[in-house]
């Protein structure tokens, strides 16, 4: 037995967990769909519609973040087999993971969106370059939170 006598809670936990994770993966991956759709018509206009965007996704990101990592680090703390337990501790850091890269990678993609948005660059090639930059590195965020999803189903069926 996995997991102590508290089987509901459990699948709650499993399911708020893959539920809200594989959510926010698909949000972030669509927004670097848009970010591609932008690029092909690179104006200031394009920019502002993409900070509307991620203005929007930062309303509920925080939250879907929190809820998730908490909800595979409770199923960690719940684990009585160590191998499960370390499957879904290194899925409550893998959601996350994509906080530290959106500042330590994204910020020069994400400033330059921010000033083409305000008309402080009207330079079409740059526009297009950086919405490029910009949605490479939105994958690799989309990628971080699936890898945390995919750990947490895999420890979900062990």
């Amino acid at each position: 037995m996995m997991f102590p006598a508290h089987i509901h809670t459990v699948r709650i936990a499993q399911t708020v967990g893959i539920g809200l994770s594989t959510f926010l993966a698909g949000k972030i991956f669509h927004s670097t769909v848009m970010a591609r759709i932008f690029r092909d018509a690179p104006s200031t206009e394009s920019a502002k519609r993409w900070r509307d965007m991620v203005r929007h996704a930062m309303l509920s990101s925080p939250a879907l973040t929190v809820l998730s990592s908490g909800a595979f680090g409770y199923l960690a703390y719940l684990a009585l087999d160590s191998t499960t337990r370390r499957m879904y501790f290194g899925a409550c850091l893998l959601v996350p993971s994509f906080i530290p890269f959106t500042f330590a990678a994204m910020l020069p993609a994400y400033k330059g969106l921010q000033d083409a948005a305000a008309e402080r660059i009207k330079d079409e090639t740059h526009i297009r370059r950086v919405f490029d930059e910009w949605g490479r590195l939105n994958a690799v965020r989309g990628w971080l939170i699936a890898c945390g999803a995919f750990v947490g189903v895999w420890a979900s069926l062990k």
